[in-house]
């Protein structure tokens, strides 16, 4: 059985995070849940501490950063978390996106099928069942990345699976190996582009990253960055 930790970044967002870990539970392949509180000033704390104590037979964990270490920070706190408990696979999902129940196991199938892929991605859609919010990133030939298919209809998605660019630090799953080959993520991104740089470094070092139009999640966009209106 495949060893995965699925980690969530909260800041402030409780409600939020807790439909994301309840998406999680009813996964068909479970993960080891890792929450992860970018020092909240809010009772989020409290509030995980309690749906820990009432969901005991889940495998759930809480770690606590003593300051906002942003996106990446955070992220990273979870990640050294899982590797030096030997995880195989390790995963982010944003805590304002809920997933559907073969969420991980469509990811998973791609990094077991194809060694040389060291992360999978899949389609994120915005709450409104309408419109597509990423299918992974690109990158220009000026030097700009972007989101695929953003603001395009639902039909749009590529309905293949394939490589691509790049991930997106909203819904991806990483093989724990890339981290030994390429560091985590860079902290000096704070919360924007910092999916883009670790795809970058990912393919540099050799490995593939894919997208599967069977792993969907459904993002509520903005509730992270609108707490940061600067």
């Amino acid at each position: 059985m495949n060893r995965l930790a699925i980690i969530v970044l909260n800041w402030n967002g409780s409600d939020d995070a807790i439909e994301c870990v309840d998406s999680l539970i009813k996964q068909t392949l479970k993960p080891t849940i890792v929450i992860v509180d970018n020092n909240s000033s809010d009772n989020s704390v409290a509030v995980f501490e309690e749906y820990i104590s009432s969901h005991k037979k889940e495998k759930i964990i809480l770690l606590k950063n003593s300051d906002n270490l942003g996106f990446a920070g955070g992220i990273n706190t979870g990640l050294i978390y899982a590797l030096k408990n030997n995880f195989e696979y390790i995963g982010v999902l944003n805590p304002d996106a809920i997933a559907d129940r073969n969420w991980c196991e469509a990811l998973i199938y791609q990094l077991s099928k194809y060694p040389e892929c060291g992360i999978a991605t899949g389609i994120l859609q915005r709450r409104n069942s309408k419109t597509l919010d990423t299918t992974g990133d690109f990158y220009t030939t000026w030097g700009l990345p972007g989101p695929r298919n953003r603001d395009e209809p639902i039909k749009n998605a590529p309905t293949k699976p394939g490589e691509i660019f790049g991930a997106t630090g909203g819904g991806a799953i990483y093989r724990a190996k890339i981290f030994d080959d390429i560091d985590m993520f860079d902290e000096d991104f704070f919360m924007y582009y910092e999916d883009v740089d670790l795809s970058f470094r990912a393919q540099l070092a050799g490995w593939k990253i894919r997208f599967t139009p069977k792993a969907i999640a459904y993002h509520k966009v903005g509730a992270s960055s609108k707490k940061f209106p600067d």
